[in-house]
């Protein structure tokens, strides 16, 4: 049992050592925290952290982990942590979720009434970057123990983020909705199948999500794949600092388990041991 209760606790390791390979850039060195999502983004608080099916098992017993000051994993270099992501990226993210946080409780605890759509100007190639970002450094902590895991999609995250006049690769869709939720979910590298559908093709995926955005990120979408779902990136040649009128959709919001939770028995959902759940504590 005590074997079991430390494979569980493995699932949710947020500690490394001081010195690993950072998992984006792949450099050895001192490593730094990456709070995920960043601390503007409604994380500060401390954060009680489980393994993703643990978190669906009523008075579970199993092992956890508390994340300190808001659910943070020591997997970055400072390179990629501050200069890129932290002040250049990230600020685009926050601006946003402090923008759209109240709205989105309001509107679902009923206390006002807005249009469906509302228009707000964003950068979407910041914050396309500050999101692929975060999924990268989050719930990896074996691989700055290591190195880094290499294979396409994962490759094409790390090239993107790393070269800021990179267009978001054709192969890569970011999804986003409205998540009226401060329970925290990070889910990487899962298979999410529709029998019938799409040519009987997987969904290859990372989600995020966060109070008060779920994001999406789907490599090599089918084309027969249908979602009223807004893209982020709707023109991935846009640059680095182009300005788009991004519609956030009030009226299309989707159950709190969406996407990863099967719908009808005709979803399948393969999801990786990493994936986890995190709850204010």
């Amino acid at each position: 049992m005590g074997d079991y209760s430390k494979q569980l606790q493995n699932r949710v390791m947020t500690k490394s050592s001081k010195l690993g390979y950072c998992v984006i850039c792949g450099s050895y060195g001192r490593l730094t925290r990456d709070h995920v999502p960043p601390k503007g983004c409604n994380n500060k608080t401390d954060v009680v952290l489980r393994a993703f099916f643990q978190s669906h098992e009523k008075n579970s017993k199993n092992s956890k982990t508390t994340s300190q000051g808001g659910t943070n994993f020591k997997t970055l270099c400072e390179n990629c942590n501050s200069s890129p992501l932290g002040d250049k990226y990230d600020p685009e993210l926050i601006k946003l979720s402090n923008e759209i946080t109240k709205i989105a409780l309001a509107v679902i605890n009923k206390q006002i009434m807005l249009p469906s759509n509302r228009l707000i100007f964003t950068r979407p190639q910041k914050l396309a970057r500050a999101v692929i970002g975060h999924i990268l450094a989050a719930d990896a902590v074996d691989e700055t123990k290591a190195g880094l895991k290499s294979f396409d999609f994962r490759d094409a995250l790390r090239n993107y983020y790393l070269n800021e006049s990179a267009a978001l690769p054709q192969e890569v869709d970011i999804l986003f909705w409205i998540y009226p939720s401060r329970r925290q979910v990070i889910i990487k590298d899962a298979l999410l199948a529709y029998m019938g559908s799409f040519d009987n093709k997987a969904l290859c995926c990372h989600i995020l999500k966060f109070l008060p955005f779920g994001f999406w990120v789907l490599w090599e979408k089918p084309d027969t794949f249908q979602t009223t779902l807004p893209n982020l990136v709707p023109d991935k040649s846009m640059g680095i600092d182009d300005i788009y009128q991004t519609t956030v959709d009030f009226g299309n919001i989707p159950t709190l388990d969406f996407p990863e939770m099967p719908i009808n028995d005709n979803q399948i959902t393969l999801l990786s041991s990493k994936s986890i759940v995190g709850n204010p504590k």
